[in-house]
């Protein structure tokens, strides 16, 4: 485990257990980091023999996994207002056992599902200063209290603006998550493993997600949510305890021992100065250079990726995710004793949950521009299936048809769009600009949902729910044109080679 003792300053510092001479003392026997503290003979033989020990792969996954609890909570923030929406307009066993004076409206149902992205909107305010002046670790730590709040608030609520503020706090967190962990997972992870542990993040989500649409068939709406406050203190305790900070934003604030102790206990390796070379050489700030620095916006390394992420995360929401995860239940609202609406969310949810587990290898092997080109495209096709179903809506329905169509929606969002976005979230937060690829990722991704969620109900109303499931399909297509055009491929590359792709 990776623990923390104090040195002579006062400073919290890794113990680092090596697999070459037991424990590893930080002030006896420090590792050579700088080539010129090594002969260059020395230093060649090191930097082209350098290979991850045994447990690299191990310590990187279990860190990684133990960020992706945050990844369970945004999954737990998502998937409530779906079950709750349908308890609280009279839907199912729970209608009699509620707060609140009679159903609520289509415009508060809206609110309540608009209200988190809200939140995770306002969010965006102070994201790049605690990641740039906490770090990411404390980050997380502090994410988890207004979760907590949050979710108290919601379960003991009394009126309908009670569940508005506690699902803005919750979305707040979630949003402060959302682009946390994928940055998180990047800086600690090897370039061939970023992207299948970028994708555990997605698993996360899912499942969370799937718990709400499973338990909440028989769970009462405050109940669930007063469950799940337990996920954060798990967050808030593994980050405490467990979790080794960032070695990127160690080397960002000139602690390059400690971040040289971090990155030879994630690779379990004692020789590490080739990453650790290229880790000071991507993360020096330009104002460090003797030469003049470009404006930012004739600076392609720092133009480039906040672009591409603003492309990434707008297509992610235009293909419609966010509306269908928050009114599913209210969109499959048929009477089928042998198929209920309940159970096909939990049907679709699951088939979500094992599409991401199965994108793990399969981002790992298949290069990102294709997998994105396939997603969509599917995605594309289900959309417009579904839509002309809805459109026709025979006098005997066929509920096997919309549901295979989600099926399909879903399996390709989880096994390509929905992980992809917040690997490439992780592979393009690059040293120079990571705020600033945080703050667009995250304020572009729950804008365009609030716009989607708020506006839902209105533009069902004006071209019909037709129309919008041929309007996602199509925004789908587009999406995917514009990404084989404009994105580059990110797969296996180190963050100095990621730079070079935008000089």
């Amino acid at each position: 485990m990776f623990g923390r003792q104090s040195d002579n300053n006062g400073v919290n510092s890794p113990r680092i257990t090596s697999s070459h001479d037991g424990e590893f003392n930080n002030s006896d026997d420090k590792p050579l980091y700088l080539s010129s503290q090594i002969p260059p003979d020395t230093a060649s033989l090191i930097s082209v023999s350098f290979q991850p020990g045994t447990r690299a792969w191990t310590r990187q996954f279990l860190a990684a996994v133990a960020a992706c609890t945050g990844g369970l909570s945004i999954g737990l923030c998502m998937g409530w207002s779906s079950p709750a929406i349908k308890q609280l307009q009279g839907g199912g066993h729970f209608s009699k056992i509620s707060p609140f004076a009679g159903k609520i409206t289509e415009y508060q149902a809206g609110w309540i599902g608009a209200s988190l992205s809200l939140g995770a909107i306002v969010q965006v305010l102070v994201t790049g200063m605690l990641m740039n002046f906490f770090g990411r670790r404390i980050s997380m730590i502090l994410s988890s209290f207004p979760l907590v709040a949050g979710w108290l608030m919601i379960g003991l609520a009394s009126n309908i603006w009670h569940i508005y503020f506690g699902r803005a706090l919750t979305g707040f967190s979630a949003g402060l998550l959302s682009v946390l962990v994928p940055v998180y997972i990047g800086e600690i992870s090897s370039p061939n493993w970023r992207g299948v542990f970028g994708t555990v993040f997605q698993v996360f989500i899912v499942l969370g997600i799937l718990l709400m649409y499973s338990v909440g068939i028989y769970v009462h709406w405050s109940i669930l949510a007063v469950i799940a406050v337990a996920v954060p203190v798990v967050t808030m305790l593994l980050a405490m305890f467990y979790l080794p900070e960032s070695p990127t934003w160690l080397v960002s604030i000139c602690n390059v021992e400690q971040a040289t102790d971090v990155v030879i206990w994630l690779r379990d390796q004692d020789f590490v100065l080739e990453e650790m070379e290229n880790l000071m050489e991507s993360t020096i700030s330009l104002n460090d250079s003797p030469y003049p620095s470009p404006p930012w916006y004739k600076d392609s390394t720092k133009v480039k990726p906040v672009v591409l992420i603003f492309l990434v995360m707008l297509i992610n929401q235009l293909c419609g995710i966010s509306v269908v995860e928050t009114f599913f239940q209210s969109m499959f609202n048929w009477s089928d004793p042998l198929l209920p609406a309940s159970f096909s969310s939990s049907i679709v949810g699951g088939c979500m949950l094992l599409a991401t587990f199965l994108a793990g290898p399969v981002v790992k092997h298949v290069d990102r521009r294709p997998l994105l080109t396939f997603s969509l495209i599917v995605m594309c096709i289900s959309m417009f299936g579904f839509g002309t179903y809805v459109y026709l809506l025979p006098a005997r329905p066929y509920n096997s048809v919309p549901l295979v169509c989600m099926f399909l929606y879903a399996t390709a969002y989880s096994i390509g769009i929905g992980p992809l976005a917040w690997v490439l979230l992780g592979d393009l937060a690059l040293p120079k600009v990571s705020s600033a690829v945080v703050t667009v990722a995250s304020l572009t991704n729950w804008g365009t949902a609030f716009i989607l969620i708020s506006f839902f109900s209105s533009l069902t109303k004006l071209i019909g729910l037709a129309g919008i499931w041929w309007a996602f399909s199509s925004l789908s297509l587009l999406g995917c044109l514009i990404l084989i055009l404009v994105l580059p491929e990110t797969r296996g590359l180190s963050t100095s080679q990621i730079i070079n792709l935008f000089l």
